[in-house]
């Protein structure tokens, strides 16, 4: 492992910051078994009894780093009330956010975690209160003529998140060589048959 020497003072706050920031970019790298307290101590640029101090193991760091996710989603949420936003721009910053969000985890990281119970029971919580979010969203978007409303919320939140696969397709990936024109193109043709600016 790469190994970084900083040397800068912290408040409590921006050290604990600093923590969870090299841990995520650590266990995203190498994935949760194969970095020890020490390899993030380290990278931190702080002992391992700093560390221990406000984190007693990697499995409280990790969860500490599961509900950062869930705060980084609800405040994308919280975004996307802005009425000035079309609902295309809404739609790509939520899909580019999840594709970002998988990318920096890293596939080590993301396996590792599934293989985990509790873990994976809270990543699963995350995921259940950002598609309720999501049908929210959708609801809001339907009574501002935004999208028809003739679709279950529901039914359309499922039908987005399925894109999701289609964004990781490689092969249509490769008619567009920038990951947020594709990803447009894919929303876009989505689109068509429920946003109502399509319609005559």
């Amino acid at each position: 492992m790469v190994q970084l020497q900083k040397k800068r003072e912290y408040s409590e706050e921006e050290l604990i910051g600093e923590i969870l920031f090299e841990s995520y970019q650590l266990f995203g790298l190498y994935g949760i078994r194969r970095v020890r307290m020490q390899d993030i101590a380290r990278e931190a640029g702080i002992s391992r009894t700093t560390l221990y101090k406000y984190f007693s193991s990697k499995r409280e760091i990790v969860m500490r780093l599961l509900g950062a996710m869930r705060l980084r989603a609800t405040a994308l949420m919280n975004e996307l009330d802005n009425e000035t936003l079309s609902f295309e721009t809404k739609l790509t910053m939520i899909t580019e956010s999840k594709l970002a969000a998988l990318q920096e985890m890293g596939e080590i990281f993301i396996k590792e975690i599934l293989a985990d119970e509790e873990y994976r029971v809270a990543l699963t919580e995350i995921q259940a209160e950002i598609s309720r979010s999501f049908v929210e969203f959708l609801k809001r978007e339907q009574k501002q003529g935004n999208i028809c409303g003739e679709y279950d919320a529901e039914f359309l939140s499922m039908y987005f998140m399925s894109l999701q696969k289609l964004i990781e397709d490689e092969k249509l990936a490769e008619f567009y060589p920038d990951m947020a024109d594709f990803t447009v193109a894919l929303i876009n043709i989505a689109l068509r048959g429920i946003w109502t600016r399509h319609k005559e």
